[in-house]
């Protein structure tokens, strides 16, 4: 994925656009596209993603927080914990049962993999990933360092004395901890695992979310792992699949607790 002839536009909505080599999976075509992104003076925090191929088809459509949001995984050498012990996350392949925190060893279903470079990360700053050092959540975790995506999700605990619920709190909210940064590599390869429902993963000894898939997901995938990720899950091609959210959403505080 490269990008290229980058154009800015500042008459009416703030608006930019980029063309991508290789293409967008969504239609399995490699023809070039391209990708827009939209800022209106209502949505400047938000904005929106459009994606059309050399015809002016939209291919994609979405709010920049749903396309930043496609990409929650892992990296190469992340540890997964599997009925064969610890495995490190891009040696994983269908078939093999992980860990998970709420149905014992489930089956990965499908493995995804999808490198960013200098161009995209630079243009695209949601894609970059966070580095979170060894301890930095508390309770000595993770027990090493990793490196997730920005939106990539881990279980914690409400420091709410009257709601000890468990919850999801995105990496990219985690810099307000000491030992969580952006990181600067300039080029990242995701790594996502999808089971048969949203599932918490131990990685690191982190509990942390499986690939939980979604349309908007699709046009950052390879056409490879798209087509493969439609093979499993073929009502992706029309509409987002019934995989409800494992925890609900938590906002990062330094008073939570990682599970």
């Amino acid at each position: 994925m490269t990008a290229t002839d980058l154009r800015l536009s500042l008459e009416g909505d703030l608006s930019f656009r980029t063309r991508l080599e290789g293409g967008f999976a969504e239609r399995g075509d490699s023809a070039t596209r391209e990708l827009r992104f939209i800022f209106s003076d209502y949505d400047l925090a938000d904005g929106v993603v459009q994606a059309r191929d050399r015809n002016s088809n939209r291919v994609f459509s979405g709010t920049l927080s749903a396309f930043s949001g496609a990409v929650p995984c892992f990296t190469p050498a992340t540890q997964i914990a599997t009925g064969q012990g610890l495995i490190a996350v891009e040696d994983l392949v269908p078939g093999m049962r992980v860990v998970t925190r709420d149905n014992g060893l489930q089956t990965v279903r499908w493995v995804g993999r999808r490198r960013f470079g200098w161009r995209a990360l630079g243009l695209i700053p949601a894609l970059r990933p966070i580095k979170i050092r060894a301890g930095a959540l508390g309770n000595g975790l993770p027990e090493r360092d990793m490196v997730v995506s920005p939106n990539h999700r881990f279980l914690t605990q409400s420091p709410l004395p009257w709601d000890r619920g468990e919850g999801l709190v995105q990496a990219k909210d985690m810099t307000v901890f000491d030992g969580v940064t952006s990181d600067t590599r300039p080029e990242v390869e995701y790594v996502q695992i999808l089971c048969d429902r949203h599932e918490l993963l131990l990685a690191d000894g982190c509990w942390s979310e499986s690939f939980r898939p979604t349309r908007a997901s699709l046009p950052l995938l390879s056409e490879a792992d798209a087509t493969g990720l439609l093979e499993v899950l073929p009502e992706l091609a029309q509409t987002d699949p019934a995989y409800q959210g494992v925890r609900p959403d938590l906002v990062a505080d330094p008073g939570l607790a990682t599970a």
